[in-house]
């Protein structure tokens, strides 16, 4: 039997004073929800007169540590890493190094204000922190680990006790103490008048711009109640890119537009255009590939992502789906995988305007390699076990590099064909490694697995 790993630190405040009796939880995944509320809880702790804590016989795998309090509390409320068996390893929450600047929002310095350092969406991934700004906008967090973080600021506090986020920018940070100096955010306006609607029925919202099938993280929706026939309102949206994204009640497809707000025009107003199509298709499931579904749903999108639509596919495999703009067009199904869904290519199509295309669809219809696609889910840590968000992941092979299909702090998933190919990894102020990986596939003995091929690279510091 596995002895397990143990882990072991201190807690500290925002200013680095120990802190006794905080409750820590040690789970499996940051958050709980419906089907596991506890987020795989493996163990309760509570840290003594000196902050300290210790927890031990835990499993090899990445685990989560979370103050009770969450993002309420002031200071390093989560934190993970990779326990190994037969060792120990310490993680403090909080610490002696500060990583500081000034934020300034709309020209002016922002006062009294619940700050966070997080993830790329907000308080998941593998660490936060709180802290609040000074007078002058000036703010301090301690003991943040290197790794890519964002920081956030509060714009105000739901009734329940937790925030309502807006991200800032991305910060860097490596070993030691840094000042990042005066940070400028420009907030804005965006107004977004639909056309092409016969009714006032369609449904706006703000996404980061993503060119693949995951929006992973929300920007803005639009300000509520609103009046029949005027525009969406989007408000507190920083410079970037983004999608402005289009639903209507009574239609499955969703529309993209892309959007730039630039500092020198930080209240656009943009027509979104809802594409008119006359093109259908119609067709078949087969069995094999309807029992590889499992919610059954296959995806009709075009390339850029500016058009797609859920198809549902009925009992008896038969499906169509209408009013699609003439163009091309892949035809996907959506494999669940324990990182997450990953698309399988079943027919690539043409349509012109007003055309109807059946199409018969079966395990033998599809590319033998889309059939046998496995997925790698490549993870940095540093060599003490803790995730290093933000590196430089690239995996190629025999016809070049691969697109990751998904990423996720420290996680990036490459779906690609059995084979071999040459992985690397790097972040400033570590050394790079390279190495060669196989990817297996994921049909076994005519059962198709559900579980990604996990790869964990440590990356060291420079000396």
């Amino acid at each position: 039997m596995k002895r397990g790993g143990t882990i072991s630190g201190h807690v500290r405040d925002e200013r680095g004073q120990a802190l006794g009796g905080v409750v820590l939880h040690i789970q499996r995944n940051p958050f709980g929800f419906a089907g596991d509320p506890r987020g795989g809880r493996f163990a309760t702790a509570v840290t003594d007169a000196n902050g300290y804590y210790e927890v031990r016989h835990l499993p090899e795998e990445l685990i989560h540590i979370l103050r009770d309090e969450g993002s309420r509390s002031l200071g390093v409320f989560h934190r993970a890493v990779l326990p190994l068996n037969g060792q120990s390893r310490t993680v403090d929450l909080g610490g002696a190094s500060k990583i500081s600047g000034r934020l300034v929002v709309n020209g002016a310095p922002l006062a009294s204000t619940r700050l966070l350092l997080a993830g790329e969406n907000e308080p998941g991934g593998d660490f936060g922190a709180t802290t609040t700004s000074h007078a002058d906008g000036s703010f301090t967090f301690a003991g943040v680990p290197p790794g890519k973080r964002y920081l956030y600021y509060s714009l105000f506090q739901w009734q329940g006790g937790g925030d309502e986020w807006v991200r800032v920018q991305a910060l860097t940070i490596s070993t030691g103490a840094r000042d990042f100096g005066r940070i400028d955010h420009r907030m804005g306006t965006v107004t977004v008048r639909v056309a092409g609607r016969p009714k006032d029925d369609a449904m706006v919202a703000l996404h980061d711009y993503d060119p693949s099938p995951f929006q992973v993280r929300f920007v803005a929706r639009p300000r509520f109640p609103r009046a029949n026939g005027s525009p969406f309102v989007l408000e507190n949206v920083g410079s970037g890119k983004y999608d402005i994204t289009l639903l209507a009640e009574d239609r499955p497809q969703r529309i993209r537009q892309m959007l730039v707000v630039s500092p020198d025009d930080p209240n656009p107003t943009v027509t979104a255009e809802w594409p008119q199509g006359t093109a259908s298709i119609r067709g078949t499931i087969g069995r094999t590939l309807r029992d590889m579904i499992g919610n059954g749903f296959i995806e009709l999108y075009r390339p850029d992502m500016r058009w797609s639509a859920p198809v549902r596919v009925r009992e008896d495999g038969r499906f169509e789906l209408g009013e699609i703009p003439a163009g091309d067009y892949s035809l996907t199904m959506m494999r669940f995988r324990s990182g997450g869904l990953v698309p399988l290519a079943l027919k690539e199509i043409r349509l012109a305007e007003g055309e109807t295309k059946s199409l018969a669809i079966d395990k033998d219809t599809v590319s033998p390699s889309e059939i046998a696609m496995g997925v790698l889910n490549v993870s940095v840590l540093t060599p003490q076990g803790l995730p290093l968000p933000g590196c430089d992941i690239r995996l190629n092979g025999a016809s070049g590099p691969l697109k990751p299909t998904r990423s996720a702090a420290e996680h990036v998933w490459f779906a690609a064909p059995p084979g071999s190919y040459q992985l690397s990894a790097a972040f400033p102020g570590a050394e790079t490694v390279t190495q060669n990986v196989a990817i297996k596939p994921t049909l076994k003995n005519g059962v198709w697995s559900t579980q990604d091929q996990v790869l964990n690279l440590t990356l060291a510091p420079i000396d």
